[in-house]
């Protein structure tokens, strides 16, 4: 379906799968990002080549504020997909520090006195 209609430029799928058997799974819903703090952790590690990783990890699933975002979908047993866009930029924050007249000049030469 992806790959017949195409997905906007800077557009990815995030797509989660229960960790359970596959007959176990209960089908697949569109999602949208949940913004729940979790509990999380990060382990420094050694692979089996002494190279150092990081394992991200959760102790406890926050409770879902909207039962269509990606963790309530996962956690009803459903594979959850969900579109994000790569441009993460505010752009109504944008114009308004526009307006704040930060961009003037930085960079350019010095001025002289």
């Amino acid at each position: 379906l992806v790959n017949s209609r195409g997905l906007p430029r800077g557009t990815f799928l995030n797509i989660n799968v229960p960790n359970m058997p596959s007959n176990r799974i209960g089908g697949v819903r569109l999602s949208h990002q949940g913004t729940e703090i979790y509990d999380e952790y990060i382990d420094k590690r050694q692979d089996p080549r002494n190279r150092t990783y990081y394992w991200q990890g959760g102790e406890s699933m926050p409770p879902f504020s909207h039962d269509q975002s990606d963790g309530a979908v996962l956690s009803a047993d459903l594979i959850s997909i969900t579109p994000v866009r790569c441009d993460m930029t505010d752009y109504d924050a944008l114009e308004e520090l526009r307006t704040w007249n930060l961009d003037n000049g930085y960079g350019a030469s010095p001025r002289r006195r």
